[in-house]
């Protein structure tokens, strides 16, 4: 049956707490909890669909930034996408979604990432796989003894500032080397310092004039299982701040029987360990869509030492802007667009969310059947997306 909706904030904080109260029953929480969340982020953040005078269900909008090729790339996270069971499968969940796409393009957002419950809502709308988020972890006997190279100091509860600890990701240029990786909301930084869920401890590496590295985590006793040490967030600027934190990790193993954490099929802690000791628990994938395609195109950074032209046919029916060609030129890794050209590469819009990301090289996408390209154009492309494979520890 066909329905019409409407898309727009909340009106009052009654429709805040309905929303909230439809993504509490969704993901199976507390009211009390979900209604927290909404009010500390904040009402303005909130979407709703309505059919009617009914509230359907809703979603929350997290403007921040994520790294590509070593830049900082505007984007916006798109969390808690909840339809109430009695609006599912009647297309509530795709207006959604999309009136929230057409929101961000209005906007100019170059990219918007979220996590997927199920893919295919997600694909309708132009997202495509982005990367990985994946859990960790390693019993604390097998991770070798030694004393840390760098000094380690107390952060909280002296100093646990989360303005500090931002600066500290942009002094280390942290997110210039990890593809994917938060330039954090605010809220995010909030709910590291304060989980809600026991204490958290920071710590720095090296001094406080000279930082080079922090990690925060906290410690949970399990009554009838191990004790264990979440890593939530951490950074490093060297191999030897790395091997630092993992000397302080192995320290804890008199109460501490197992660490854990996320990152990246390819993480940087994990492959920091003299041996293949780490397990893998468990992965799941993250979904990016390119909102403004010039923007987006521009923001990103590509390898050095290339003066270049891709010519790109971008297949995106829900945002008119991006639909058409347009030739990215890249020179001393940053890039400009424009509309016109040749049209060498055709892609659809969550394909080159793919691309753009790093995830899958533009010689896969062909191969697969996922771009239409000619081999020279396949070739070129492969090389100005290349990198590290991108992963986010963070989850939203």
């Amino acid at each position: 049956m066909y329905r019409t909706y409407r898309y727009s904030p909340p009106a009052s904080p009654g429709e805040a707490a309905i929303g909230a109260k439809i993504m509490a029953q969704s993901f199976v929480v507390a009211v009390e909890q979900e209604q927290t969340y909404v009010d500390t982020l904040g009402h303005d953040h909130l979407r709703l669909v309505r059919h009617g005078d009914d509230i359907l269900g809703g979603l929350v909008l997290l403007p921040m930034g994520q790294w590509f090729g070593g830049q900082r790339v505007t984007m916006t996270g798109v969390g808690s996408v909840a339809i109430a069971p009695q609006g599912r499968e009647q297309g509530a969940a795709t207006f959604l979604m999309g009136a929230a796409v057409q929101e961000m393009a209005q906007a100019g957002v170059p990219i918007s990432t979220l996590y997927p419950a199920v893919q295919r809502l997600y694909h309708q709308v132009g997202y495509g796989l982005g990367g990985t988020y994946c859990l960790w972890d390693i019993a604390t006997a097998q991770i070798p003894e030694q004393r840390p190279s760098l000094d380690l100091y107390p952060l909280y509860p002296i100093a646990l500032d989360p303005h500090q600890l931002l600066q500290v990701d942009r002094q280390l240029s942290w997110g210039q080397t990890h593809p994917g990786g938060l330039d954090r909301h605010p809220f995010l930084w909030q709910r590291l310092v304060n989980p809600g869920e026991g204490d958290s401890f920071a710590y720095g590496l090296g001094s406080s004039q000279s930082p080079q590295g922090y990690v925060i985590y906290r410690q949970n006793r399990d009554r009838y299982g191990p004790t264990t040490l979440t890593i939530q967030a951490w950074a490093a600027a060297s191999q030897v701040a790395i091997a630092s934190l993992w000397a302080f990790f192995a320290q804890h193993r008199s109460q501490i029987d197992r660490i854990q954490w996320t990152g990246g099929v390819v993480d940087p802690l994990a492959m920091a360990l003299p041996e293949q000791r780490a397990s893998l628990r468990s992965s799941t994938q993250w979904m990016t869509r390119i909102v403004t395609v010039e923007t987006a195109l521009a923001q990103r950074g590509y390898p050095h030492g290339l003066a270049v032209e891709l010519h790109l046919d971008i297949q995106d029916p829900l945002v008119d802007t991006n639909q058409g060609r347009f030739v990215l030129t890249v020179r001393d890794g940053r890039g400009q667009v424009a509309p016109g050209g040749r049209g060498d590469l055709v892609v659809p819009i969550d394909a080159l969310a793919t691309l753009f990301t790093g995830l899958r090289s533009a010689q896969a996408l062909r191969t697969l059947g996922r771009i239409d390209a000619t081999p020279a154009a396949a070739s070129l492309a492969t090389v100005l997306f290349a990198g590290d494979s991108p992963w986010m520890a963070d989850f939203f």
